[in-house]
């Protein structure tokens, strides 16, 4: 799996095991609308990268484990 691929997993596997919707982590974040976070969770775009610390940051997890270059999933 490429670092692309391994994004979009953890990005949605992270939200889901929060038991959040994507509306829900919008809202939290003040992403305007719920299409940008269901696109990069397909991978059809990318957020930058502000938007990925915050999504990290939200998540309690590290911008390593989003990118699969970790499997220690939560923040120390």
């Amino acid at each position: 799996m490429d670092a692309k691929e391994n994004f979009c997993k953890r990005l949605k596997e992270v939200r889901l095991s929060k038991k959040l919707t994507q509306a829900e982590v919008c809202n939290a974040l003040k992403i305007p609308n719920r299409q940008y976070l269901s696109r990069w969770e397909k991978g059809i775009q990318e957020p930058n990268i502000n938007t990925l610390y915050l999504l990290a940051s939200y998540y309690g997890c590290s911008l390593d484990y989003l990118f699969g270059l970790s499997d220690v999933r939560e923040r120390r």
